[in-house]
């Protein structure tokens, strides 16, 4: 965590989460939750987070 290496992945996290956030929001329209319950949140969230991942994984792929 303190050599240079892991000094310049702990800067480049915030630009990596905050593009997470920003994409969810603009390419998926998400702008509230739907459902009203921290659990049926989570669970909302957790669809939201999983659909990215999964067009990540497409565009590795090929």
């Amino acid at each position: 965590m303190c050599s240079e290496e892991g000094l310049k992945m702990r800067s480049l996290r915030p630009v990596e989460v905050e593009s997470v956030f920003g994409d969810i929001k603009g390419n998926f329209g998400m702008r509230r939750f739907l459902l009203k319950g921290l659990e049926k949140v989570k669970i909302e969230w957790g669809l939201h987070c999983i659909a990215h991942n999964m067009r990540k994984m497409a565009v590795v792929m090929g």
